[in-house]
Parts: structure tokens; C-alpha cells; sequence
């Protein structure tokens, strides 16, 4: 019974130390706060919002080198014939892996709120590196998020981007990791 009881523990540990450093990875810590990762990466920030209720989304993205961007974003699945296109428009995307950002309402071509739903949203180099897009999905749902999301520290300090729904006046959360508090954090 006890040897069951420590290896259920060691088990939960492992996943503990296995699920923490795939949130933190190594260097998450560093004091240099440059993207000195030198790779092109895109995310939707939250990753699913509300238009009906004033959310909006904010896409983050990082390029090699300066381009004229287009921006499509469709309903379910990209198709080639934008059968399911529900919103384009253009941008210009720095490069030198500075972080880029867009914010989007929730509103298609016509003006008005997109339907619930999965959406994908694609940046196409407007240029002669328009084979290498980057795209992302996200959600758009009917009722404010009620949980809060916590972005991954991409600076290299010790901030995080937390998203969400949340109380006025609150100071203080609990945060929980695998149904196990890990304390309170000051916000």
C-alpha cells in the first residue's frame, strides 16, 4: 500500500517536472529580453474571444525580413477559392524577428460579427515569399472567457500575459497547475 502510495507520488512529480518544462522551458529566465531565437512564429491572443461582448483578438507574429503582408482569415478551413473567406486586409510586417501585432474586432468583410466558430487566420508575404505564410486558429465563441489564459514568457523575463475575465479590484490569484495550487501570484 505505502509502495503504491510513493510511486503514485513520483509518478505525479515526473509529470509535475515533465509539464513544467514544456511551460518554462530552459532559459525562459534569462535577463536578455531580445527575441534572439531567430525563428517566425504567429499566435492568437486569447486564443478565443467574444466580438458580441467587445473582445478582440490580437495576432502576434514574427518575420525574417520586412514584407507587405496579407491578412485572410476564413470560417472552418482555408480554401482556394475563398469560398470561406470572412475578413482580408493588408499590413506591413517588420522583420528582423521584431514582434508584429494586429488586433481584429471580430467583424467580417460585410461589417458585421462573424458566427461562433473555428477560425484560421493566415499572413501572406506579399511578395516573392508568399509560399511561406504563417497561419493559426482561434475561436470565436458566444459568452466572455471565464477562465484566464496565460501567454508563454517569449522575452526572456519574468512577465507573463495573462488574459481573461476577472474581478475588479483584484489584487491576487491562485494559480493551479495539474488541480494543484502552486499559490498566490500578485496581478
Amino acid at each position: 500500500m505505502i509502495i503504491n502510495k510513493c510511486k503514485r507520488q513520483i509518478a505525479l512529480m515526473l509529470v509535475f517536472v515533465i509539464m513544467l518544462t514544456l511551460v518554462f522551458p530552459i532559459g525562459t529566465f534569462a535577463e536578455d529580453d531580445s527575441n534572439d531565437s531567430e525563428e517566425k512564429y504567429i499566435r492568437a491572443i486569447p486564443k478565443l474571444f467574444n466580438p458580441s461582448a467587445g473582445e478582440e483578438i490580437t495576432i502576434e507574429w514574427i518575420f525574417q525580413i520586412d514584407h507587405d503582408t496579407i491578412i485572410k482569415i476564413y470560417r472552418n478551413n482555408i480554401d482556394d477559392n475563398d469560398e470561406n473567406l470572412v475578413y482580408e486586409s493588408n499590413c506591413y510586417s517588420h522583420g528582423d524577428y521584431t514582434p508584429n501585432y494586429w488586433t481584429w474586432d471580430g467583424r467580417g468583410n460585410d461589417g458585421e460579427i462573424v458566427p461562433p466558430g473555428r477560425y484560421i487566420i493566415i499572413f501572406i508575404p506579399n511578395d516573392e515569399f508568399r509560399d511561406f505564410p504563417l497561419k493559426t486558429a482561434f475561436g470565436v465563441g458566444t459568452t466572455a472567457a471565464v477562465d484566464m489564459e496565460i501567454d508563454p514568457n517569449m522575452g526572456g523575463n519574468n512577465e507573463f500575459r495573462v488574459h481573461g475575465s476577472i474581478e475588479e479590484n483584484t489584487s491576487k490569484i491562485e494559480l493551479f497547475f495539474d488541480n494543484t495550487s502552486k499559490g498566490l501570484i500578485e496581478i
